[in-house]
């Protein structure tokens, strides 16, 4: 509507009105844009598209007024999507200036406010400060060329995908450069801005580290919809406060394949405390290779060291700062000298650190290690060079769902030689918990299929031999496969063990023994 659009003229001054009136010729595809500096362009042309949906999941503005009366308006979770992927070349669409960047023009009217809202956060939070408290530099910003199309024809082929988690309140702009570098190498790249669970502004908190981890979910939802996208190559970077969201879907997730950490001072204390109180907070499921790379003493060794199961590498470089690890660095490049020149463009520390990461998602997600192994072995000039430090992955045991499918999936012969495997190198260790077999062992025999029963409640009696619940289904599994005897003995050795079983309430002791009693005089009888 045009109404809302001028509306948004208004918001934010005069400002973007210039930007629209005296944005610059289309640039051309063939030339590297000023921010890139001495980045290389892969094979690709860049597209870039953003997607408006609601995430009707989930309420960001509530139903009703303060007078107690229904607002006539949208109450979902706004979710606008800016992906970038491998393109084809063409000159009927237009180059994208950085002014589309700070204010992706959406499709859908209703999101204008909220966008409208965002750009003036990102300009005068993040940039009017980097560049001198000067408008006439924003406007050079806003009109400086980018790399991508929008809307260009994407390729017709499939690529891995790679998500997003912006700093606190950060948007799209935080990391642009890499996002463009990568999709010109073959990625997908997609993110969404930094937005608080009920207010436009996030806070460091545990609900909106809750939320920021369901918005990554819900872009890999809608992603893996995209045609150009390959749903079985998955990849996470976090920025700084965005690292606890990252590492997070890797734990509550079983799909990711690679996850990177861009830790800058905004990732402190209080986001790794929000980290590990989470309640999806479990180092042992964290599987997939992870890079980290940190500015100077932003450096924690929790962020890799609780993850025995990962591969992981520490990236270092020297001099390594917050401004190297997203865009923000670049925009000094835009600041004239004393004599009216500008100082030249690029930032060669930023230019490794994008190299790094795509060699790193290149090796993991392409299968391309060459250029990753020469990294981790210290190729290089060592004051222009992203050095990797690998710290090798402890082998892990399967995660219990694994271990559950594969009595269903591979057969019991499969599952024992798994289990005995794991007992001889750790005997004193599960890698289950004992009520996911009790319930895989009740639904064989509510199936009837009383032999594996059986077999499964004795692999659970060997990890839990004090447990009174393992011996009472394993008893009962005896029970109904005409094992009488060994039902009688499981019986008895459940009522001795019974009383110092301290996972169990006195109700549950009571239940058990009654039960057990029973079946006992039943048996003999």
């Amino acid at each position: 509507m045009p109404g809302n659009k001028n509306r948004i003229i208004y918001l934010i001054g005069g400002l973007f009105l210039l930007i629209l009136w005296f944005r610059p010729a289309t640039p051309s595809t063939d030339d590297k844009p000023l921010l890139w500096g001495h980045l290389e362009p892969g094979p690709y042309t860049i597209g870039f598209e953003t997607l408006e949906l609601v995430d009707h999941s989930r309420t960001f503005l509530h139903k009703y007024d303060c007078e107690g009366m229904p607002r006539m308006i949208e109450c979902g979770r706004p979710m606008q999507i800016s992906i970038w992927y491998p393109a084809l070349r063409t000159a009927s669409k237009a180059g994208v200036v950085f002014a589309e960047y700070i204010f992706p023009m959406p499709e859908d009217d209703d999101f204008f406010n909220l966008l409208a809202d965002l750009q003036n956060r990102e300009i005068y939070s993040r940039l009017f400060g980097r560049l001198t408290n000067s408008y006439a530099l924003i406007q050079d910003l806003m009109n400086v060329s980018m790399a991508a199309i929008r809307e260009a024809p994407p390729v017709d082929s499939v690529f891995p995908l790679v998500i997003y988690f912006p700093d606190l309140n950060g948007t799209l702009t935080e990391n642009v450069v890499l996002f463009e570098y990568l999709a010109s190498h073959g990625f997908v790249v997609a993110v969404s801005p930094s937005l608080g669970t009920y207010l436009l502004n996030a806070e460091k908190s545990s609900i909106d580290l809750e939320t920021a981890v369901r918005d990554g979910e819900f872009i890999k939802a809608v992603m893996h919809d995209r045609p150009y996208v390959d749903k079985k190559k998955t990849g996470v970077i976090g920025h700084s406060s965005g690292i606890a969201a990252a590492l997070l879907a890797t734990m509550r997730g079983s799909d990711l394949d690679a996850v990177v950490s861009l830790a800058g001072h905004g990732f402190d204390s209080t986001d790794l405390e929000l980290l590990r109180s989470s309640i999806f907070y479990n180092p042992s499921r964290m599987r997939i290779p992870h890079l980290l790379i940190a500015a100077g003493d932003a450096f924690d060794s929790a962020i890799v060291e609780p993850y025995r199961y990962s591969e992981r590498y520490v990236a270092g470089m020297a001099g390594l700062t917050d401004d190297d690890l997203n865009a923000y660095g670049l925009l000094s490049k835009l600041i004239p000298d004393s004599t009216g020149n500008l100082p030249g463009n690029g930032n060669p520390r930023f230019e490794m650190v994008c190299r790094g990461i795509l060699d790193f998602l290149g090796a993991y997600l392409n299968n391309d290690e060459k250029r990753l192994a020469a990294r981790a072995a210290g190729a290089g000039d060592d004051s222009l060079s992203l050095t990797l430090s690998p710290l090798p992955a402890t082998a892990a045991p399967p995660l219990e769902e694994q271990f559950v499918a594969t009595f269903r999936q591979d057969g019991l012969e499969e599952a024992r030689r798994i289990y005995d495997d794991f007992r001889e190198s750790y005997p004193d260790t599960a890698f289950f918990r004992a009520s996911c077999l009790n319930d895989l062992q009740l639904q064989y025999l509510r199936a009837g299929q009383t032999e594996m029963a059986v077999e499964i409640g004795e692999i659970n009696r060997d990890a839990y031999p004090d447990s009174a619940e393992v011996l009472f289904i394993l008893a009962l599994s005896y029970v109904y496969n005409r094992e009488i005897e060994s039902a009688l003995e499981g019986f008895d050795k459940l009522l001795e063990l019974l009383p110092g079983d301290s996972s169990l309430s006195p109700v549950r002791k009571t239940e058990l023994e009654n039960y057990v009693r029973r079946y006992m005089e039943a048996l003999k009888n």
